[in-house]
Parts: structure tokens; sequence; C-alpha cells
């Protein structure tokens, strides 16, 4: 674990190592957030299909000028947490998704949230992004990355 050493300016945190720290940073990443699972989100909160259209793959190739040469697109999402499966997954219920995150317990949150609302196009999967070799088996058509390369190694 990592221990708070200082806070400047309410943003910069300097972290210290305590004993039984992890080694890497990808375990560092993982500790947080089995800890803390990220979005904290009450599983009673529900968006509405028509406010998510702007996560539409056909949407989006369609404004890129893009043609569409599938019906059934994948997409994978990495760094999912654990909102952004059902959010995606509602926006594009003709997908094949696959949404994985580093944290087990985040994954479970997410599953649950799927399950809860219904949703059976995602699969979930653990995945290290600093490990290629547990990356899961492509193409994508889509591969969602939102709020994650901060958390990698340059």
């Amino acid at each position: 674990m990592y221990a708070l050493e200082s806070k400047t300016n309410g943003f910069w945190y300097n972290l210290k190592r305590d004993s039984g720290v992890p080694d890497s940073q990808a375990q560092a990443v993982q500790a947080q957030y089995e800890s803390w699972p990220y979005p904290r989100v009450p599983l009673l909160m529900q968006v509405r299909r028509e406010d998510v259209w702007q996560l539409n793959w056909e949407w989006m190739q369609h404004n890129a000028r893009h043609p569409i040469t599938t019906q059934r697109p994948r997409i994978w999402i990495t760094g999912c947490g654990t909102f952004q499966p059902y959010v995606i997954a509602l926006a594009n219920p003709h997908a094949d998704i696959i949404a994985t995150d580093i944290s087990s317990r985040s994954l479970e949150l997410a599953k649950r949230r799927c399950r809860f609302y219904g949703l059976k196009n995602v699969s979930f999967a653990q995945v290290d992004l600093t490990a290629p070799e547990t990356f899961p088996e492509g193409p994508f058509d889509w591969i969602e990355n939102y709020g994650v390369l901060m958390c990698l190694p340059d």
C-alpha cells in the first residue's frame, strides 16, 4: 500500500511506500481500485438509452464518414470500472462487448449492474494492460480507453 505523504495545491499527491507495498505500478493501481472501486454509482441509478446516443458505434461511424462494415461490432472496454459496461451496452445493444479491468471488485460490480438491467451482450475479464498476454483476442471495431492511460507506465 501507499501512504499519503503530502498534498500540493490540492492536486498532486506524493506517495510514500509502506511495508507490504506492491512492487509495480500495475499492482498499486489494482490495490487502489480493489479498495475503492470507481465510479461509486448506486445500482438503482439508471440511464435512458436515448441519453447515450453519442456512445453508439453506428452513430460514431456515420459521423466519421466511415462505412459500417459489420452489423455486430466487437467493442473492448479497457479499464471499464463499475459503470461503463452498462452505459456502452445500453447504447450498443447489437454489439459484442468485452469489458476488462485490473480490479476484480470493479468487474464484479459492473457485472452485477449489467445483470440487474438485463444486458446480456457484455462479457467480463480481468486484464492487466501492462501485460499484453492478458489481453482479449481481437480484432475489435472499437477499443474504448477512457480514463485509463494515466494509470499506465510511460
